[in-house]
């Protein structure tokens, strides 16, 4: 049965050579630190391809279900495996915090399909469920006897079939750029809050390559409760030390809050963007009783009014433009133009009706389809016996930090039967 699935996935990966591009000089920043971690476990060097299969190497990429970053984690699965999302950062785009959880997840499921990486990728796929309903309906436990969703009976075969193609890149009419394995970036503990456009600046460099670095960042500095670690370009390791010491340091900003009824203290953090455990720490609190009148001092960011990551505002914009209008400049290719912004290849190729082995012309327009998404509508669910936060937050694919934040409630609270939470999906 998986000669013809073979075939095909050969035929699709062969026919994809921009797959390849995402290691070309100057894109594959984090390539060489998934190879690094995958050996580190000594997991199969194909778990590394789920990047370039998942996102392209590509961060900032966010699927139509919500998946995001370079492993393409959903918000419970990252909440599962320890991934912090919140005002100021979701781990999820972080190359380090989504490795590990990745790796970590991977490793779950290939010891719960007892040592199959098959089984363990599809499940990476649909889910572990999926995968093991699927063998109590074959009867059996090899991966290719198994009737599964569309997307996960191709997504395994086209792993193994990018991994063909890179041992022997001449048979397939590919020519495999050379790869840089040296690591990319180095990291760097810091113990306040930065800007990052101004220790770019110190470090004179330009503010995207520090975000392309730190793309888990929701705004342009860090949080402001440390300690923190920034990525930096491993050519920048030997003085960065320097540079933070010449990064200059503002007054603390606090602003005092009268509790009022009603008010939590998760609910309080929120508001403020900053976190329960500092407010504790800095209150002199033990737990998260609090009295109405009680006066709090609340830290809030040293760095004043904060925008976003700028590249998270470009993609975010071009991901809810209807289609644009581009045209073609010297250097362009599909795969850069669908990185800029942030679409897929297929979805242009399709948009315009191109064949994908002519090369694009020089002033060439084309149609570049984005995703117009309707408005956020806020839905009502009423609490169960035996629900929890992160239960309900799984069920509508939103983190426990935003279900939490939009009902001012702790994300560790119990939920009483019959209380009634707004989602915001």
């Amino acid at each position: 049965m998986h000669r013809p699935r073979m075939a095909s996935a050969m035929d699709w990966t062969a026919k994809r050579p921009h797959l390849i591009r995402a290691l070309e000089p100057g894109a594959a920043l984090y390539y060489s630190y998934v190879v690094a971690a995958v050996r580190e476990r000594d997991l199969p060097l194909e778990v590394a391809l789920l990047p370039i299969v998942e996102s392209t190497l590509n961060p900032y990429a966010v699927s139509p279900s919500g998946a995001t970053g370079l492993w393409q984690l959903m918000p419970a699965t990252a909440a599962q495996y320890g991934v912090e999302m919140d005002w100021w950062y979701d781990g999820r785009r972080d190359p380090v915090d989504s490795t590990r959880a990745a790796l970590d997840y991977l490793q779950y499921l290939h010891e719960f399909f007892d040592g199959d990486w098959l089984l363990a990728l599809a499940a990476y796929n649909c889910g572990e469920g999926c995968v093991a309903k699927a063998q109590r309906k074959a009867r059996s436990t090899s991966y290719w006897d198994l009737k599964l969703p569309t997307e996960t009976s191709k997504y395994v075969p086209r792993i193994l079939a990018l991994a063909e193609v890179m041992r022997d890149p001449g048979r397939y009419g590919w020519e495999l750029p050379a790869i840089d394995m040296e690591p990319a970036f180095a990291l760097a503990d810091i113990d306040d809050q930065v800007d990052v456009g101004k220790v770019a600046q110190l470090a004179s460099l330009p503010d995207d390559e520090m975000f392309r670095l730190n793309p888990g960042l929701n705004r342009r500095a860090t949080p402001p409760n440390g300690p923190h670690r920034l990525l930096i370009p491993a050519a920048s390791a030997p003085t960065f030390s320097e540079v933070l010491q010449n990064y200059p340091r503002g007054p603390e900003r606090w602003v005092q809050h009268s509790v009022k009824q009603g008010d939590t203290l998760g609910a309080i953090a929120a508001r403020y963007h900053t976190t329960s455990d500092s407010i504790r720490a800095n209150n002199s609190l033990k737990g998260n009783l609090i009295r109405t009148g009680q006066q709090l001092l609340v830290p809030v960011s040293a760095a004043g009014t904060l925008p976003s990551n700028p590249i998270l505002a470009r993609s975010q914009n071009y991901a809810h433009r209807p289609t644009t209008t581009y045209r073609v400049s010297a250097g362009d290719s599909l795969w850069t133009i669908s990185r800029r912004f942030n679409t897929s290849v297929g979805k242009i190729v399709a948009t315009n009706g191109l064949d994908r082995a002519k090369p694009l012309r020089i002033g060439q327009k084309i149609k570049v389809p984005g995703t117009t998404l309707a408005a956020k509508r806020p839905t009502q669910y009423q609490v169960k016996s035996g629900d929890s936060l992160w239960a309900i937050a799984n069920q509508f694919k939103v983190s426990v930090a935003d279900l939490a934040r939009w009902n001012d409630i702790e994300p560790a609270q119990v939920l009483k039967p019959g209380v009634r939470l707004k989602i915001d999906i």
